[in-house]
C-alpha cells in the first residue's frame, strides 16, 4: 500500500491525499486532484459564511 500526501506549506496541515497499490504518477495526481477538491469546497464555505461575521 503507497500514499502520496500534499501539504500545505503555510500551515503545514495536509491538504489531500490518495491511496492506492501502486506507485505510478496517477497516485500523486489523485492526491492533488482531491486537495483541489478540498479547496473549492473552502472556498465556497468561506464565501458563504463571508457576511456572517
Amino acid at each position: 500500500m503507497y500514499s502520496a500526501t500534499v501539504i500545505e506549506t503555510y500551515s503545514r496541515k495536509l491538504a489531500g491525499y490518495a491511496l492506492a497499490d501502486h506507485m505510478r504518477v496517477s497516485l500523486v495526481i489523485d492526491a492533488i486532484a482531491h486537495t483541489r477538491t478540498v479547496c473549492v469546497y473552502a472556498e465556497k464555505l468561506a464565501d458563504l459564511f463571508k457576511g456572517a461575521l
